[in-house]
């Protein structure tokens, strides 16, 4: 699978493309915000399992 990033960027990429028709820009948004949303999650996670093994403070 491509990396998260590389999906929002092509994303941002597609969302700025005036050829897109309107369903198609409407699933661009959909992609652009399922992938920045999962993002958001894997960050979370990730800062949970740092506090769980006490490398950051709040």
């Amino acid at each position: 699978p491509p990396p998260l990033n590389g999906v929002i960027g092509a994303s941002h990429l597609l969302q700025n493309d005036g050829g897109l028709s309107q369903k198609k820009q409407e699933l661009v948004n959909v992609v652009l915000r399922s992938s920045e949303t999962l993002l958001e999650l894997i960050n979370n996670v990730l800062d949970l399992s740092r506090l769980d093994a006490d490398a950051i403070e709040l």
